[in-house]
């Protein structure tokens, strides 16, 4: 792998600098401030460095940096990475291309195809490694060191493979994880069923019974009221002295005397004759009432049952005991 070429255009201090490099170790010297620092930077900005529009010449409207790399033995995991971001290389050559506008704007090129920065950031550091006076203390990073022993045993491959085994285990660790979310969410939903079945077989609901206990509790709660009303009026229609129906059977039996005479009256007394018939079966009815008392539902127990109904309903939001 060589770095055949490195041109610079309006990058900092640098107006137009290019450089040809030769095969084997290539040093470039001078002064203090000539620019030696910025070459270094180039080389970062073309491995995915954040871009910062100082870098771009005063007067200038963007700074390019670009370089063509010699990949006769592409380094382990570079073709990978190259097909993973859609790319290749050209006859063994590869043109890395940075320009950095001075609005803050700018573009990246691999191989003469537009790019992402994170592209740049996830190839270009397997070509261009920067090194520093520092750079020394890698050696006591024990993943620095596995990857020493492993480029030279030449296991770049069998690395790759194993990446990928890797990748594939952890797809189906989170696989087996969500299959086993699902699964407790599974449960739960069952019991929480079963739980919702019980409940509502516990409560022996009957269609309509929550307005029935309603109207009943009504009833026990006017009971005093509606058996005194009840008796006064069985007691003024047929019971008591003077009665109604006493009267009414008085009326009749004259008028039926006399409707020989006028038999006008005969379509009277048929319709007091109804009445009479009308007023008797209505005191089976006012007799039921006393009869049926409480009907053997107390009203501590229906306000409890009114309750629990109510509870229910409001708890799966349902609008009667039919839908529930």
């Amino acid at each position: 792998m060589v770095l055949d070429f490195l041109a610079i255009r309006d990058f900092a201090v640098i107006a137009d600098a290019s450089v040809e490099f030769s095969p084997g170790f290539n040093v470039l010297t001078g002064e203090t401030g000539a620019g030696k620092s910025m070459i270094v930077s180039a080389l970062e900005l073309l491995r995915g460095e954040r871009a910062q529009s100082h870098f771009v010449r005063s007067g200038a409207a963007s700074a390019v940096v670009e370089a063509q790399f010699h990949l006769e033995n592409p380094p382990p995991g570079l073709l990978a990475k190259l097909e993973e971001h859609g790319l290749q290389l050209d006859d063994d050559s590869l043109i890395l291309e940075r320009v950095i506008a001075a609005g803050g704007k700018g573009r990246q090129r691999i191989g003469g195809r537009l790019t992402t920065n994170g592209a740049l950031s996830d190839v270009v550091p397997l070509i261009i490694e920067i090194s520093s006076q520092h750079d020394s203390q890698r050696l006591l990073s024990a993943g620095f060191a596995l990857q020493v022993l492993d480029d030279f045993g030449g296991l770049g491959p069998l690395l790759e493979e194993l990446t990928l085994r890797l990748g594939e285990l952890d797809g189906l660790a989170a696989r087996r994880e969500e299959l086993e979310t699902l699964s407790r969410t599974r449960d739960q939903l069952r019991e929480t069923l079963g739980f919702t079945i019980g409940e509502l077989v516990e409560a022996e609901l009957a269609p309509g019974e929550h307005d029935r206990l309603v109207a009943r509790r009504k009833r026990i709660s006017s009971l005093r009221e509606i058996i005194e009303t009840a008796r006064f009026a069985e007691e003024t229609l047929s019971l008591g002295e003077d009665a109604v129906l006493d009267r009414l059977h008085a009326v009749i039996a004259r008028l039926s005397k006399v409707t020989e005479a006028e038999p006008r009256f005969g379509l009277a007394v048929q319709m007091l004759e109804e009445a009479r018939i009308g007023i008797s079966e209505a005191g089976v009815f006012l007799r039921l009432a006393e009869e049926d008392e409480d009907g053997g539902e107390s009203l501590e127990w229906i306000e409890e049952r009114l309750f629990r109904i109510s509870r229910l309903l409001r708890k799966y939001h349902c609008g009667d005991e039919e839908e529930l």
